[in-house]
């Protein structure tokens, strides 16, 4: 949708994961994001610091730093996942979970504040370059869940919450990046990278 407020005009795209209501607005014809909308709600964006595109390789040493860069993924129905179907089938391989909010959030390694920060982002709640703090902000009661998971001889990571009463994921190959599916109002739709 068109927006215009005086001089300015804005893009606004907006569609509903599962129940809630979700979207962006850009600066009309860039794909400079000015605005986000989490569960009807909109959230003003600004340029934040680069504190979330820092890492590691996972071992906590820091002089050992490695970049890792997400990988773009498409999602869809089209190819079941072969692990699980929904958020409840995959319960049963966790073998560790971890509930992770702001009061907790100092212990957790690089690569764990990268992958809720590069959920949000592949969820579109979250913008690149922001800060990692604000994730707490989105998550409803700002808290998500870290879950270590095995299934057929694999690894992987879940990272999930809820935004409005709607669950959320994302789940990456275990110590990285890279997506391998998406959690959509419990539902898992299979990520192939594009």
């Amino acid at each position: 949708v068109r927006l215009e407020d005086g001089a300015a005009q804005y893009d606004w795209i907006s569609f509903f994961a599962g129940d809630t209501e979700v979207g962006a607005i850009y600066e009309a014809g860039t794909l400079n994001r000015i605005g986000e909308i989490s569960d009807g709600d909109i959230k003003g964006c600004g340029a934040g610091g680069d504190d979330a595109n820092n890492d590691d390789n996972g071992d906590d040493d820091p002089n050992n730093d490695t970049p890792v860069e997400p990988v773009p993924v498409e999602c869809s129905f089209a190819e079941p996942w072969p692990v699980a179907d929904t958020s409840n089938d995959l319960e049963d391989f966790v073998t560790n979970e971890r509930n992770i909010d702001a009061d907790n959030a100092a212990g957790l390694s690089d690569l764990d504040q990268r992958q809720i920060f590069e959920a949000l982002v592949h969820l579109q709640t979250g913008i690149e370059g922001e800060d990692f703090d604000v994730v707490f902000d989105t998550a409803d009661g700002g808290e998500f869940i870290l879950s270590d998971v095995t299934a057929d001889g694999q690894d992987f990571d879940w990272v999930t919450c809820f935004l409005g009463d709607t669950e959320v994921g994302v789940v990456f190959d275990a110590d990285t990046l890279t997506i391998v599916a998406e959690i959509s109002d419990g539902d898992i739709l299979s990520c192939t990278a594009q």
